[in-house]
């Protein structure tokens, strides 16, 4: 029969279970805490790009076998297009001028210096606020004197993100004539329709002439250009009034940047729920735990930790629509798993002091996530076009992290009250992705203003009630309180900011 019972410690020299890794073979420690917290992160001005909307004003990409720019998504050589199985715009255009004498726009390849990409950015500035508060239940257990268990359940009761996002976008270099082509054929065309020889030509010449009319300058067109003509050079300030570019989401005529911004990163994104759970197993290799009554000295431990990817993260666009841009990950959305050492050293002394350090290594393995619309890592304005574009999910691959800590301890009133202080340091490397779009893999890895790897570095200062040495205990338990607080020193690619943490640690036994 296996009872649990409080357990009394007996340990006149020191407990100190509070402190360090492992507790006595068939003990429990369990320890409920809870923390608050605010950070921030300004990210500067970074650039953008919407590639795939400059690749509809010219499209440098797609080339013929014969080395002609022949893309019929763009605005360069739209007299490609064919009429039926014999005539293209192009050539029937020309026929009709040579029969008519008539001067029409024949859409010929042209207008644009080719050797230039059209670049259709600008830059944006980011920068988000960070309110955190969480409970955490961790439970050990003793399987030896050398060998203790324990599993962390961390739950977010409140995870939000306040985001400023402002941007402002450039006008286009070298596509004028272009977009002056198509204003003058729009004009020519409508003044032949409403001329003499338009009326008088045989019902056929006129529904050719009306269908490619239609085709380029209705709103409804096949290839309509309208939206070129309002845009012109600058689509980001005149505004885009095509629904290829934005979605029905945002009801209006005419979308500028100010619209896709605001629509994509709304004030707040929120989270909550139960985060990443770990499960870990710490071993004694050297010396001896303070809890065994000896004289003070060193210990060596070993660690190793398994953390599965329990904490919510973002769901798919094609499910939720636009509330994924609320929506804020609370989990890693990886399995980590971390190995590493911790040591410590204790001196003779009435406050008995102690130095303490450890250092850990973090891998993870690659996931599938969903993917992440955005504005301003895409290559489009158009959720829907960006989901084509990189697919609805992606792998996702972490980069690997190197933590250490150092810290130093004592008790000004012994046996009752510990004060500790310390350092501790984290570095990420750079993340990896994998999606169907090789530019959105560059650019969520690493550009200008940006990356994924990070490093940060905090102090701390915590204090603990100790209530766990029987001849000491106030009651009939044995517990122990702590409170801490912890700040950002210096940060690279991440938040920095202030945490308050505070909760209790109590112990039993099974026998």
């Amino acid at each position: 029969m296996i009872r649990i019972v409080i357990l009394f410690f007996i340990l006149y020299h020191h407990a100190d279970g509070q402190v360090v890794p492992t507790v006595p073979q068939n003990v429990f420690r369990l320890t409920y805490g809870n923390h608050g917290g605010e950070d921030s992160w300004d990210l500067g001005q970074q650039p953008f790009n919407l590639t795939d909307i400059g690749r509809m004003y010219f499209d440098h990409q797609t080339i013929s076998d014969s080395g002609r720019f022949s893309s019929r998504s763009d605005l360069y050589h739209m007299g490609d297009i064919a009429i039926d199985s014999i005539w293209t715009v192009e050539s029937w255009l020309s026929w009709f001028n040579e029969y008519k004498g008539t001067n029409l726009p024949i859409f010929e390849a042209g207008y644009m210096d080719t050797t230039q990409t059209v670049v259709t950015g600008g830059q944006f500035t980011d920068s988000r606020q960070r309110s955190i508060n969480g409970r955490k239940l961790k439970i050990e257990y003793g399987m030896s004197d050398r060998i203790t268990l324990s599993v962390a359940i961390p739950v977010m009761d409140t995870y939000e993100i306040t985001q400023s996002v402002t941007a402002q976008g450039n006008a286009i270099y070298g596509i004028d004539e272009l977009v002056n082509f198509h204003r003058n054929a729009k004009s020519g065309l409508e003044s032949f329709i409403a001329s003499d020889t338009y009326f008088f030509m045989r019902s056929g010449l006129r529904d050719t002439v009306q269908m490619i009319y239609n085709l380029y300058y209705t709103e409804n067109g096949d290839y309509s250009v309208l939206w070129a003509l309002t845009s012109s050079n600058d689509p980001f300030n005149s505004g885009f009034t095509d629904a290829r570019f934005f979605s029905d989401d945002i009801s209006k005529d005419t979308v500028d940047l100010a619209d896709l911004t605001n629509y994509y990163y709304p004030s707040r994104k929120k989270g909550s729920g139960v985060d990443d759970v770990t499960l870990g197993v710490t071993m004694l290799l050297l010396g001896s735990p303070s809890w065994a009554g000896s004289e003070r000295s060193g210990a060596l431990y070993g660690q190793f930790k398994i953390q599965s990817p329990y904490g919510y993260t973002i769901r798919s666009y094609l499910s939720d629509g636009a509330k994924q841009f609320s929506q804020a990950d609370v989990g890693s959305g990886v399995t980590r798993w971390s190995i590493g050492f911790f040591g410590e050293y204790g001196f003779k002394g009435k406050m008995k002091p102690r130095f303490y350090g450890n250092i850990t290594y973090v891998a993870s393995t690659p996931e599938f996530l969903n993917t992440p619309v955005s504005l301003f890592t895409a290559r489009h304005s158009h959720p829907d076009s960006i989901i084509n574009r990189i697919g609805e999910t992606y792998k996702y691959s972490e980069g690997n992290w190197v933590r250490h800590a150092l810290g130093f301890d004592f008790e000004p009133k012994p046996d009752r009250i510990r004060v500790r202080m310390g350092t501790n340091y984290a570095s990420k490397g750079q993340d990896k992705f994998y999606s169907n779009d090789k530019e959105w893999d560059n650019w969520m890895r690493s550009h200008q203003g940006y990356d994924s790897s990070l490093r940060t570095r905090h102090i701390m200062l915590e204090g603990w009630l100790i209530n766990s040495i029987s001849q000491n205990r106030i009651g009939p338990f044995s517990f122990d309180l702590y409170a801490g607080y912890q700040r950002t020193i210096s940060s690279e690619n991440t938040y920095e900011g202030w945490q308050i943490y505070w909760g209790s640690t109590f112990y039993i036994q099974g026998w």
